[in-house]
Formats: structure tokens, sequence, C-alpha cells
């Protein structure tokens, strides 16, 4: 049985249960495509600005464009089914955010009434970020497995090669071009080894030095490597704390995520624009800190902002992940945010990402702060 048909008839169109609980009612006439909503539901759609009267297309502009389609065909399957559910997105009229909604709704069994669609709307943008984390969550510990398990035979490989180079060298002394392979397989052999620790390290295998860390001192003094590392067209700014902010973490991990960060911020910005760093504390409540599954307390937080190409929602979802990338192939890994994310969660924190097409991306690594 539906929420609405589990309600008296008398009950008012702005219920106040159903306010309460943060649903929005709405009545669609099939027949006349007129439609009403309560002003919950059009602080949900974004309609509170817009102009009366409303009808069913005015509701379906509400959705995002590539939602549409798939909002328009479920409104075009009550007829024959009698019910109707989805979840799309809106783009929010007032502060522009994306949000999901989810519908549902059914015909009227007033047989006066047999073309009167009527229904429910509530936000569960909130519902499904938590459910998102706790699917990234369980994807990376099963990436993470199967890397360790690669950077466990990959590490044979590259003892066997590395002993039989030393065993050559000696064979290329006096030999110039002899020199020249050899030289380019020892630093291949070096390259390979560098790749081999980010696997160990996404696997959790790579040995974390936690010990309090004054992230505001490492800030300031990796500022000039920043600096020297991006393109002359890209401006670097560090926005610094009012006080010393202090966490347990790994310092050279810390450095080698944020200065990763950092690059992919200058490839994300091929014409030029703004990188900012920027360091702050947040508290996070009981809620808060469930949704990214740590404890709850006071965190330093640590945000990478550019003002590149952004990414895509789609994108967005994927990447966390080790070896997804926006780049191409040929540009790069797509390590980078993946070791960031291990970092911060065997550090006891996390790390969130923003972004938008055109205007750019925000990364925020949190770690746990030490008052």
């Amino acid at each position: 049985m539906s929420i609405l048909r589990s309600l008296p008839e008398q009950v008012d169109f702005e219920a106040p249960a159903l306010a309460a609980a943060g649903l929005g009612q709405w009545e669609i006439d099939l027949s006349s495509d007129s439609a009403r909503c309560s002003p919950r539901a059009e602080a949900l759609l974004g309609l509170a600005q817009a102009p009366s009267p409303r009808t069913l297309s005015s509701l379906l502009d509400a959705f995002i464009p590539e939602d549409r389609s798939a909002v328009a065909a479920a409104f075009a399957k009550v007829r024959s089914t009698g019910r109707l559910q989805f979840e799309r997105r809106i783009r929010h009229a007032i502060d522009g955010t994306v949000r999901w909604l989810h519908v549902k709704g059914g015909l009227s069994e007033d047989a006066s009434a047999p073309t009167k669609l009527m229904g429910i709307v509530a936000d569960v943008t909130e519902w499904r970020s938590h459910q998102d984390r706790r699917h990234q969550s369980e994807s990376m510990a099963a990436i993470s497995h199967v890397c360790g398990r690669i950077a466990h035979d990959y590490n044979n490989f590259l003892m066997a090669v590395g002993t039989n180079l030393e065993m050559y060298e000696e064979q290329v002394t006096g030999s110039e071009r002899a020199r020249r392979f050899y030289d380019a397989a020892q630093d291949g052999l070096q390259r390979g080894a560098r790749f081999n620790e980010s696997l160990m390290s996404l696997a959790g295998r790579h040995h974390l030095h936690l010990a309090p860390v004054r992230v505001d001192a490492l800030l300031l003094a990796l500022e000039p490597a920043l600096r020297t590392q991006m393109e002359a067209a890209i401006n670097t700014e560090l926005l610094r704390p009012s006080g010393p902010l202090t966490c347990t973490t790994d310092a050279s991990q810390l450095e080698a995520a944020i200065q990763q960060l950092a690059a992919n911020a200058q490839d994300a910005m091929p014409g030029g624009g703004t990188l900012r760093l920027s360091l702050n504390e947040r508290q996070l409540d009981g809620c808060e800190a469930a949704a990214y599954g740590v404890a709850p307390g006071p965190f330093v937080v640590i945000a990478v902002d550019d003002t590149g190409i952004g990414i895509d929602d789609d994108g967005i979802a994927h990447v966390i992940q080790p070896f997804f990338t926006t780049k191409g192939a040929r540009r790069a890994k797509g390590l980078g945010l993946s070791q960031a994310y291990m970092l911060a969660r065997r550090s006891g924190g996390f790390i969130d990402i923003a972004s938008r097409l055109g205007q750019g991306t925000s990364v925020q690594i949190y770690l746990p702060q030490i008052v």
C-alpha cells in the first residue's frame, strides 16, 4: 500500500506529517496536464521562484537534461501500470546544486477522477551519497587486495631483473654503447620499483610512519616546490590558517599526496588558471562522521582546488578507483587520488571530492586533528 493510499481522505493537501518528514506532495491531472505542488514539493523541485500555473511539462523541466527523457518515459507508463516510481536528478534553480529526488505516486482510486495522479517527492541525495561511499569503500578494499597480490608477484620479477643486471654490469665495462643500454635498463628497473611502491601503498602493505604532523608547517615548507612544479600560466595560492594545526599521519606520504593532487590540478588547467591550497579545521558530529565511516571529532581539512575543466558526474563516481584517469592512458597511471584516499583512510580520515564541468575541482583531505 502506498503512503498516499494509507492516509485518510480528509487529510489536507499540505499534510503536516509528510511535511515534518521532509516529504512534498503533488497532484497531476493527466487529462488537462495541470499540476499542483505543496510548498515542500515546490522547494524540493526548485519551483518556488518559477511562474504558475504548474504543468507536467514544467515539472519535467526541473530535472537535468540528461534525465528528462527517463522521467518522461516513467510518466508515460502510468496510464497502463497505474504506478510511478523513479529516482532522478534536478539542478536546483536557486542554489545551482544537483540533487537526487525520489518520486513515487499512483493513479487515484476515485472513479470520478481516473486521470488524477498523486504522489510524494523526497530528497535522497545524502542517502545516495552514503550508499556510494559504502560501495566505494567495498570496491577499494577488493581492488587493494588484488593490488597486493600483483605487487607481490611484480616484485619477484623486479628482483630477478635486478639480480641479472648486477651480474651483467661487469660485462659493459669499456663499451659506451653497452653502458647506455645498461643504464636505460637500470632506469626502467627503478621506475618499475617506484610503481610497485604505489601498488604496495594501495594494498595497505606500505608501512606508514604515523606521527604528529604540523600540517600548517608542512604546507609552508612545501609551497616553494609547488610553485616550481606549476607552469608559468598557473597562479599558486596558499591560504594559511590563523594558528597551528596538527594531525597524526605519515608526513612524507602526505607531501607526496599533495604534490600528486597539484600535478592533477595542473593537468586540468592546460590553458592556465589558479591552484589554491587551503587549510582549515572542522568538527564532525556523529551523523556526519558515520556517513564517511570515521569517528566523530575535530578534523584538519587540506583542500586542493583548481579552476580547470572539471569532472563530470560519471567521472566523480569512479575517480578514486586505481588506474582510472580522465587524462588519457599516455599521460597518467591514475593512482594519485587512490593513494591519497588510502593515506587518509589509514590515518583515520577520508577525502571528499566536488567538481563542476568548466569550473574546476576541489579535493579535500580530512585527517583527525590533535588538539
